[in-house]
């Protein structure tokens, strides 16, 4: 994942010097806040990450393709029962992450740039639950793996100010709607998307 992260910081700026004036690249971190599932109990966000790039087709509408990776916990849920000599802890994490495609409609105003819109992108979410040995803690801890993938949506609005030449800032909101089969221990499907309030940063070429 970090790998990928790497690539992307460095691929979509040589992509945006090759063309013409328009295109543009973006990176935005903030907080997570997970969707409310009644199988995954006491949810609590972490953190969310957004890299990507695009173009414009006109100065009130552009295109972007991104990767976005979102962070949670959730309470181990009851249906992973640990074996003998085997602890387990409390808490589980919960991980999205994916590529999509986003149209958006601009409203120019001055320095001011104001956005919204959606796209669909494909998704992968996974629950991990971490175990150990009772009474050896020096042995490896054990990692229970539950994952699903798909088509997810995404919608998106938020608005920047222009601060240099190419140089945008500003505040940007997302709501992710994935929906997820983790597992016989997880019945049905969850919605492992949610709400994203991220500080954005955008460079344009």
């Amino acid at each position: 994942m970090k790998n990928t992260c790497v690539v992307l910081m460095l691929v979509f700026p040589l992509l945006a010097h090759a063309d013409d004036k328009g295109r543009e690249f973006y990176v935005a971190v903030g907080r997570f806040s997970p969707a409310s599932n009644a199988q995954l109990a006491d949810p609590s966000g972490q953190y969310g990450l957004a890299l990507g790039g695009g173009g414009r087709f006109s100065p009130h509408f552009s295109w972007n393709v991104d990767l976005l990776f979102a962070d949670a916990r959730v309470d181990t849920p009851k249906a992973f029962v640990p074996g003998f000599l085997i602890s387990q802890s409390g808490r589980a994490d919960l991980e999205t992450w994916g590529f999509g495609g986003i149209l958006k409609a601009h409203l120019p105003l001055g320095i001011f740039d104001l956005h919204a819109g959606g796209g669909v992108g494909f998704y992968k979410s996974t629950l991990t639950v971490k175990r150990g040995v009772v009474f050896l803690p020096f042995v490896a801890d054990q990692e229970i793996k539950r994952s699903d993938r798909g088509l997810g949506v995404q919608w998106i609005a938020g608005a920047d100010a222009r601060l240099g030449d190419s140089w945008r800032l500003g505040f940007q909101w997302r709501r992710l709607d994935f929906k997820a089969q983790l597992g016989a221990e997880v019945p049905g499907e969850v919605n492992t998307g949610g709400n994203l309030g991220l500080l954005y940063s955008r460079w344009t070429f």
